[in-house]
């Protein structure tokens, strides 16, 4: 049995209704007709009329009531709605560590790092590049994941270039895009290049400490093998995840710019920052957050 709806699209009224008002007029005649004598001439008497009366404003009454009564349903029907994403805003991107001024060697290691962030960030790492340019030329690139933090240790090209730097691309999936730029870094190919092996096992002090927002931290490794650099709490919890992998022998450095590994800020305070590395050596030093 199918449901009709209203011309407003709301429930029809309910069944009880209709049949008050349909039976009003018939107990009206009904009543009528009682007070016909056979020969067709009314009763006068005034019990009749009063009792007539009473009746028919009962019946409407209770017509009215179940009316006011009859709740108003909302209409039922099929609808859809389409919804469409739009977005405007370009990602955000930050670089937090490059060699700026320093003149590297090729054959040098040096260490990039920087955050990316976007609501609706593309798919594709392709739309995610880091690139060093020397003299605007593109020397070497890297595609990144659509994680916060990135880093690159990148071995130096036997390029000279007096005009280096980083430049990281990156576009969210509507096309909106943003490029930054580190400062200028130099490659000069014709210095020599030593690749000793340093004799020490070192973990610098942060510089600056206390800090806000970066600091860096610089530590050495005796030989080339797997290494962590990682910060925690004075209760002995992970915070950051720094570095974990494989390290050549030699100096290398780190950034920590105040974030957890949910890429958050963490609040002001002290942090140990551990370097762990082959051999189960491993160094402590201790940095503060200004808040």
């Amino acid at each position: 049995m199918s449901r009709i709806a209203g011309r407003d699209g709301g429930s029809p009224p309910r069944p009880a209704a209709f049949c008050a008002l349909f039976y009003t007029p018939i107990c009206v005649i009904i009543l009528h007709l009682e007070r016909l004598k056979p020969d067709g001439a009314f009763i006068q008497g005034e019990r009749s009329q009063t009792a007539m009366k009473q009746t028919v404003k009962l019946v409407s009454m209770l017509a009215l009531t179940i009316l006011l009564s009859s709740p108003v349903s909302a209409g039922i029907g099929k609808g859809s709605s389409v919804s469409v994403r739009l977005d405007a805003v370009p990602p955000e991107v930050g670089i937090v560590a490059a060699p700026v001024g320093e003149t590297l060697s090729g054959g040098d290691m040096t260490y990039f790092a920087w955050w990316a962030s976007d609501t609706y960030p593309a798919l594709h790492d392709s739309s995610r590049i880091a690139a060093v340019l020397a003299h605007g030329q593109v020397v070497n690139t890297l595609e990144f994941s659509s994680t916060l933090d990135h880093d690159w240790d990148w071995l130096v090209y036997e390029v000279n270039s007096s005009n280096s730097v980083l430049e990281v691309t990156v576009r969210d999936e509507f096309g909106n895009s943003t490029t930054v730029q580190s400062g200028i870094f130099y490659i000069d190919s014709t210095v020599a290049h030593t690749s000793d092996a340093p004799s020490t096992f070192a973990l610098a002090a942060p510089a600056p400490n206390p800090f806000n927002p970066q600091t860096t931290l610089s530590f050495t490794l005796s030989a080339a093998g797997p290494a962590a650099l990682s910060v925690y709490d004075l209760q002995g919890r992970l915070v950051r995840r720094l570095f974990s992998g494989e390290l050549a022998a030699g100096t290398h450095v780190r950034a920590w710019d105040g974030r957890g590994d949910n890429g958050r800020r963490v609040a002001g305070g002290p942090y140990l920052v551990r370097l762990d590395a082959g051999g189960g050596s491993a160094l402590t030093r201790k940095v503060v957050l200004l808040p």
